[in-house]
């Protein structure tokens, strides 16, 4: 399929490690979005926007796990919300959701949609194609 990531800097400021392999993959089948200036430099308002971009992107929004430290995935849910995006958690069977119990709560009033089971992802795409 086709890939994009959605970077929280300028293209300056991929980290030369992990992230340039990482981006001339992505850049092969997709592509790379940023809303910044190349030198643009990582900081909090750069999360906020690049949760805001990713959210408003993707048909839906699946989150694996969340914790009150979670900012990114708090403010991703925020954004689900705000713009009516579909969005699930999936909930391990066995041992229920990677979450904390106010951090879940928060969740489920903001418009998530918990699913117990992998098996249920087939139902996400469903409803999505």
């Amino acid at each position: 399929g086709v890939s994009f990531a959605v970077l929280d800097t300028g293209f300056d400021n991929i980290p030369q490690a992990e992230g340039i392999p990482l981006a001339i993959d992505i850049t092969r089948e997709g592509g790379i979005i940023s809303e910044y200036a190349p030198e643009f430099k990582l900081g909090d308002e750069t999360l906020e926007a690049s949760d805001r971009l990713l959210t408003a992107l993707g048909q839906a929004v699946v989150i694996t796990e969340v914790y009150q430290e979670s900012r990114r995935i708090h403010d991703i849910i925020k954004f689900c919300s705000q713009i009516g995006k579909l969005s699930f958690l999936m909930i391990d069977p066995e041992f229920g959701p990677l979450a904390d119990k106010e951090s879940l709560e928060h969740a489920v009033r903001s418009g998530v949609i918990p699913l117990e089971g992998l098996d249920k992802t087939a139902d996400i795409v469903k409803v999505l194609v």
